[in-house]
């Protein structure tokens, strides 16, 4: 049997914890087959809880880390990050993985990436552009995404790989949910924040229940929810809104295959898994053309794009699905499919395996046997 090629994956909380979107899409691919063809040693370099807490972890990656490249066969390390003090915290294992001459993999997760690397001085985006300079593969999750990046490095290796979903716990539960009675369920998952578009949703919700009375709109995910819960109950919509807080598992699954439609009017994103998920559920779309969004939402196609704070827009939309159920399940449908032949983790796990074979190709190429004389 032939050994696995080992490949270090640094990334933020453990494996087995699903915080956020990104870490969700960890989890999904040390669960899939890739661990039938490379042993990946995962590394986390932050944990929730306290900023004590964040710093030992760190601190341990750290040890952990060069433990594993000084003292193991490591051909690759693939390094997933997001932007800001994250993104400084991954370029001290660039740094080291760069000194002990491994192949190093960049994926970049974040959807303010751009705002990242224009904010403050110069030198800050001499640094971030070093740093993706000699990185030997970038990873953007869509090709808007990779153009932009293309923009600030001078390293021609970007790689496009969508994050990913197991539509088999999706697909089975499409029709099996749907309720013998008409509903009218708008659903949000995502952190209940600005960023997010979560205030100019809670705007939008008076326009939709003035014509639409029997909607709810179910919100799940941390943050701002005190916040949200006042600005409900100034307007007196508090009958219509119901707040879930974080959701995962059965639980996360069974709420988005109850759900009509699916709104996250962001004002940056990557990719959200969440827009995602829902396709997998045969759900038709509202969102803005931010980050990647515009890749694989087309606007009166399978969703519906409306630009960031555009209050009535995102009200208009909502109810013109609400109130043609041939749409949403026609738009639904194309979103199923698309999701299984574009998003399955089977998919997604494949173009990871081919980026590694790249960069480990000459490597581990036989070298040719020639005869003593």
């Amino acid at each position: 049997m032939a050994k696995k090629t080992k490949i270090i994956m640094v990334g933020p909380f453990p494996k087995n914890e699903i915080y956020c979107g990104v870490s969700n899409g960890i989890y999904l691919t040390l669960k899939s087959n890739i661990i039938k063809e490379y042993n990946i040693k995962y590394i986390a370099t932050s944990y929730q809880g306290i900023k004590l807490r964040k710093i030992a972890a760190m601190a341990l990656g750290l040890c952990k880390f060069f433990a594993y490249i000084v003292f193991t066969d490591i051909k690759l390390v693939h390094i997933v990050t997001a932007s800001w003090l994250s993104f400084y915290r991954k370029a001290v294992f660039i740094f080291i993985g760069k000194v002990f001459r491994k192949k190093l993999v960049l994926e970049i997760q974040s959807g303010d990436f751009y705002l990242f690397y224009a904010w403050g001085p110069k030198f800050n985006r001499w640094i971030i552009t070093k740093i993706l300079d000699r990185v030997d593969t970038i990873i953007a999750l869509s090709e808007r995404l990779a153009i932009g990046m293309k923009k600030k490095t001078t390293n021609n290796n970007i790689k496009i790989r969508f994050n990913s979903v197991d539509t088999s716990i999706f697909s089975s539960q499409i029709y099996k949910s749907k309720k013998s009675v008409e509903s009218n369920n708008v659903i949000f998952i995502g952190r209940l924040s600005k960023k997010k578009g979560i205030y100019d949703l809670l705007e939008a919700i008076p326009l939709v229940i003035k014509r639409k009375p029997s909607t709810m709109f179910i919100l799940c995910g941390k943050g701002d929810i005190e916040d949200c819960k006042k600005i409900c109950k100034e307007k007196g919509i508090n009958d219509h809104v119901e707040f879930l807080g974080w959701i995962d598992g059965q639980n996360k699954i069974d709420v988005i295959c109850s759900a009509d439609v699916f709104v996250l009017p962001s004002y940056f994103e990557a990719l959200p898994n969440a827009i995602i998920e829902a396709m997998a559920a045969g759900l038709p779309i509202i969102s803005t053309n931010v980050g990647g969004i515009p890749d694989i939402i087309q606007d009166g196609v399978n969703g519906f794009l409306v630009q960031p704070g555009d209050i009535q827009a995102i009200a208009d939309r909502i109810l013109k699905l609400l109130a043609d159920k041939a749409l949403r399940e026609k738009i639904g449908e194309r979103n199923s499919m698309k999701a299984k032949s574009t998003f399955d983790v089977n998919v997604v796990i494949e173009q990871l395996c081919q980026i590694y074979h790249e960069l480990l190709e000459d490597e581990l190429r036989p070298r040719p046997q020639y005869m003593s004389l």
